[in-house]
């Protein structure tokens, strides 16, 4: 809002010039101004006033007999950098800022060049979030699991992200654009935020989840395909909570945005499912995650550059072709833990730790060999996590150079991670290929949750 104190209409008199002048002391500087769109036609200070006065001037006279036609302006477009450095010059106590037709926009003053930056200038939120190759544990990260026997598993995220932009909006409007699905809502505001569309569910659960006080545009994209087995629902969580974090005063941390993830997708949308993407996407990196009925911690793991390096170009992510819905093989495999043996659940446990030792220790021949033990074991556990197509695949992959490997998440589809052995990299990745089936190389990402908030560089400078 223009402060009016700093203006005077042409036709005023000197007189009133100088009432004004002494109400914009210390700045003493008014921007004479006609006509109803407040065009400025001059700048007049007490040193122009007092220069005429000498000359003859009166008191009585206009003050466009005194003022000074040959002044500096700047557009909404100038920079701060650019009003700095015009105040730097000492000339200028006042800057008016104008548009294409000279009329007054803004005014700045020193003391008031500050607002620059403190104002609330539209702004963007991104985020970025990893999904993760799980390599022991999986299952026993489930509460109706965990609660009895204890859980841990052992994960990494690599370098595939669930992708978000979200603008906070003046009014209460709600619009989330999905690009994955190729498919848009509105709503007018958060209580009619519902669900009428199922592929928005997830989505829409977050947001009920958190109850943002403000309306907002919010975009979203993945690097991964559906269904992937990647945990990538979880990662499109944590990735949404990342953006609306950037505008909380207290933020959430890491294990309280991982809560608020599981929250959202097992029990606002009510998806089966276990604890550790919500935590593996938020925290990033390899990771040893520790459940029990009181608290989970994660446990990073500090793996040596040079086996990352070699575990990158010896492990393949191999898709199936084959979607599958998760939450239906976690459903059939919580009745199933309340039906195990005590040997079975040891059985896991040993394994993930065994993954986990030889990993820190780099062995990646046997690190292959334990992830063949964890998929035989998954298997015993959840029966429907393979079937026959799936089981030529894996049988392709071990005739062709592979230690061993798993299919990643709950099973049914979605990705295999296979180990070669130590030559047959490439002849592994050629046999996958040559029977039709789409294999990736990857990098493992040592970040999780990544957040930034971006000013709109176009945004005018007036306050």
């Amino acid at each position: 809002m223009i402060d009016k104190k700093y203006l005077i209409r042409i036709g005023s008199s000197i007189t009133e010039a100088l009432m004004a002048l002494e109400e914009s002391s210390p700045v003493n500087t008014l921007l004479v101004i006609s006509g109803v769109n407040s065009k400025v036609e001059g700048v007049v200070t007490d040193g122009d006033i007092r220069r005429c006065l000498i000359d003859g001037g009166s008191t009585a006279d206009e003050v466009e007999t005194c003022f000074n036609r040959s002044f500096v302006s700047v557009d909404a477009s100038a920079s701060k950098e650019q009003v700095l450095k015009l105040f730097d010059t000492g000339k200028y106590k006042l800057l008016p800022v104008v548009d294409d037709k000279g009329c007054v926009l803004d005014i700045i003053t020193i003391d008031l060049l500050s607002l620059i930056y403190s104002k609330k200038s539209q702004s963007y939120v991104r985020s970025m979030a990893p999904v993760r190759v799980s390599f022991g544990g999986g299952g026993s990260d489930m509460t109706s699991y965990f609660a009895k026997f204890g859980g841990t598993v052992l994960s990494s995220t690599i370098r595939l992200y669930a992708r978000c932009n979200l603008r906070k909006r003046s009014d209460f409007i709600i619009n989330i654009c999905s690009h994955d699905l190729d498919k848009s809502l509105s709503f007018p505001c958060l209580k009619k935020v519902i669900v009428d569309d199922d592929d928005f569910g997830l989505i829409v659960a977050v947001i009920n989840t958190i109850k943002p006080e403000f309306g907002f545009d919010l975009e979203i994209r993945s690097d991964f395909p559906i269904g992937s087995g990647l945990g990538g629902s979880s990662a499109i969580c944590v990735a949404i909570l990342g953006c609306f974090n950037e505008y909380r005063e207290e933020k959430w941390d890491n294990y309280q945005i991982a809560e608020l993830s599981f929250q959202a997708e097992r029990l606002i949308l009510g998806i089966a499912g276990g604890w550790q993407d919500q935590y593996a996407s938020a925290f990033g990196g390899f990771n040893y995650i520790e459940f029990n009925q009181k608290q989970n911690i994660v446990h990073p793991l500090r793996v040596n550059g040079t086996v990352i390096r070699e575990l990158e170009h010896r492990c393949l992510l191999c898709h199936t072709a084959i979607n599958r819905k998760s939450h239906s093989i976690q459903e059939k495999l919580i009745s199933k833990f309340s039906k195990d043996e005590q040997k079975d659940k040891v059985e896991m446990l040993q394994n993930t730790q065994a993954i986990k030792n030889v990993l820190l220790r780099g062995s990646i021949d046997e690190f292959g060999s334990l992830l063949n033990e964890n998929w035989q074991l998954k298997k015993k556990f959840s029966p429907s996590a393979s079937n026959a197509d799936l089981e030529a695949i894996y049988e392709t992959a071990l005739l062709n150079g592979a230690s061993g490997g798993k299919l990643l998440g709950a099973g049914g589809g979605g990705y295999f991670l296979f180990v070669a052995k130590v030559n047959n990299r490439f002849s592994l990745q050629k046999a996958l290929e040559d029977v039709g089936l789409l294999v990736h190389n990857f990098e493992f990402e040592e970040l999780g949750l990544q957040t930034w908030k971006l000013y709109n560089n176009n945004t005018d400078i007036t306050i």
